[in-house]
This record gives C-alpha cells, structure tokens and sequence, in this order.
C-alpha cells in the first residue's frame, strides 16, 4: 500500500520537495529520505486516502529536520 503511494505520488513529491530546497539533487535525497522513512513506519494511516497527505508531511518534516 505504501509502495503503491510512492510510485503514484513520487513527482508530486519531488515537486514539492523542489519547492522547498529550490534545488534539484537537494529534493531528490529529501524524496528519498521520505521514502525510507514511510518504509520503515508501520504507523502509516489505515485509510489509503491518507496516505497521500501522510507522505507530504514527512517530506516537509525531513526538511525541517535538514534546517
């Protein structure tokens, strides 16, 4: 469920990411970085609507975290 998420939303992630660092390699790790991180989080929400939202906040926390 969490990969399928990845996979759909993983440019809408980048852009987002992108907007953030204003950098392209910079937004390419904080993608990644968010990809490890849902990964490895069995707290995921249950509903798949919510994943979505779930993964633009821990890409917007890891940033926060690099600042």
């Amino acid at each position: 469920m969490i990969e399928d998420a990845l996979r759909s939303n993983w440019k809408s992630l980048f852009s987002y990411a992108l907007r953030l660092t204003d950098n392209p390699d910079a937004a390419a790790d904080l993608v990644q970085s968010c990809a490890l991180k849902a990964l490895g989080n069995r707290g995921a929400p249950p509903r798949p609507e919510a994943i979505r939202a779930w993964l633009f906040t821990i890409v917007r926390n890891c940033w926060i975290d690099t600042h």
